[in-house]
């Protein structure tokens, strides 16, 4: 209310939450497809078959169209959930943005629902009161 915006200039900042967001969620991404699969009970990869953990990723990612890979170090991956931790946030990161830009719109409408209510059932057949307005303005000390 304060500082006039273009409607351009409001959806342009949505534009870019929603692009931040979504770049949030890719950068994640190569985390999230890295694969703890041949590295056995704890990460050492024993008593599993040469070349397996690289098969079990190269079929995942067969199979999804998605760049899955064995991850580098299969102690990390087995032991914590680090990247799933991580897309979770930015995923939730790009919801809170996208609740932001409802809630917005929803009070935007709301303003202007409240507008032509206030104007069809309080301001219809209203007069001002010339002689008051005077009284006022000629009593204001802002003259």
């Amino acid at each position: 209310d304060a500082t006039p915006l273009t409607l351009g200039q409001e959806f342009g900042g949505y534009a870019q939450q929603i692009e931040f967001g979504i770049e949030r969620v890719k950068v994640c991404l190569p985390r999230v497809y890295m694969l703890a699969a041949g590295g056995t009970a704890v990460g050492t990869g024993l008593n599993t078959r040469i070349g397996f953990a690289e098969k079990i990723a190269a079929k995942v990612s067969e199979l999804t169209g998605l760049p899955f890979v064995t991850a580098p170090n299969k102690f990390e991956a087995l032991a914590a959930h680090d990247a799933m931790v991580e897309v979770s946030g930015a995923l939730n990161v790009l919801a809170c943005s996208i609740m932001k830009i409802a809630n917005d719109i929803r009070s935007i409408r709301l303003i202007g629902d409240s507008c032509h209510a206030f104007v069809n059932n309080c301001v219809v057949g209203i007069e001002a009161n010339r002689e008051q307005i005077n009284k006022l303005l000629h009593e204001s000390l802002m003259l």
